[in-house]
């Protein structure tokens, strides 16, 4: 279908928070006396994850373990009102960071960075609260992703230009395929977008691969022309990268006309002389 193409690659944030109970949309649906963690989440390896802590009113103080139990967990970071204001900024130390919301970042992901995370929060009435989720690493898909098959090899790479095709002449839509490449097994999406809209709500095609942990996953569409791009997002996990996204831009075919053109040759009468005569004159070789 289309031919002419040059692609790019662009990082948004988008990361949806579960609970063990509801669907949490802003701290006053948070009961008072309760932390509430993401249900099992998966960070990826090689990556930065994030794990989140939620709770109704300001902390007193904040801490994140790891470990089977409060008894024997290791502490992993701390956090305590600053003189003058107890709204934490952001911070890192080492492997962890504290995000401005309490959320634990977990730098550069590794296999032994799975386990059970404690979440212990000292309320705004003082009592001590605690929860505790069990993060997963899986691995993350093939670089680069989503890939736009449509497009150049290596052209939906980060920081490419974004792609752009054009439909062949008779035709009044081009196929579009969105892929990822080797990503964990039931844990990666694709959706696609047009000027911000959900074009399609059906599931992506996934094939599952030999080593039984992976998944090459594939969402076609029919897109018609049009010069705002189409979106291609992978959907992640629970990570500070956000989600992933390959767009392109779809012109129709060019307009083709058909011009007669009418030739005319000015010809020189070879005859010379008396008109009536009709003599042809003479010529050299």
């Amino acid at each position: 279908m289309a031919v002419r193409a040059i692609a790019s690659l662009e990082l948004y944030a988008i990361i949806a928070l579960m609970t063990l109970i509801m669907v949490v949309t802003t701290e006053d649906d948070i009961p008072v006396g309760e932390v509430l963690m993401d249900d099992r989440p998966v960070i990826l390896r090689g990556y930065d994850g994030i794990l989140h802590c939620r709770f109704r009113g300001e902390p007193l103080a904040v801490y994140w373990e790891k470990g089977p139990d409060l008894a024997s967990a290791t502490k992993l970071v701390s956090w305590h009102p600053p003189t003058g204001g107890i709204r934490v900024q952001s911070y890192g130390i080492g492997k962890y960071n504290l995000t401005e919301d309490f959320s634990l970042v977990i730098h550069d992901v590794e296999d032994n960075d799975a386990g059970r995370y404690i979440c212990i929060v000292s309320d705004f009435r003082g009592y001590e609260l605690s929860n505790h989720t069990v993060a997963t690493v899986k691995v993350p898909p093939q670089e680069p992703f989503p890939t736009i098959d449509q497009c150049p090899s290596g052209s939906t790479g980060s920081r490419a230009n974004s792609c752009t095709l054009t439909t062949d002449i008779g035709d009044d839509t081009t196929e579009l395929t969105c892929q990822a490449l080797g990503a964990p097994r039931d844990i990666v999406s694709l959706s696609w977008t047009l000027r911000g809209r959900t074009i399609s709500h059906q599931e992506p095609y996934r094939y599952a691969n030999p080593d039984g942990e992976t998944e090459d996953l594939k969402f076609t569409i029919d897109a018609t022309p049009s010069y705002d791009p189409y979106v291609c997002s992978a959907i992640l996990p629970a990570t500070i990268r956000g989600n992933a996204t390959a767009s392109v831009i779809v012109k129709p075919a060019p307009i083709t006309t058909t011009t007669e053109f009418v030739v005319t040759t000015n010809a020189t009468d070879p005859f010379v002389g008396d008109p009536g005569n009709r003599s042809l004159g003479k010529g050299m070789v």
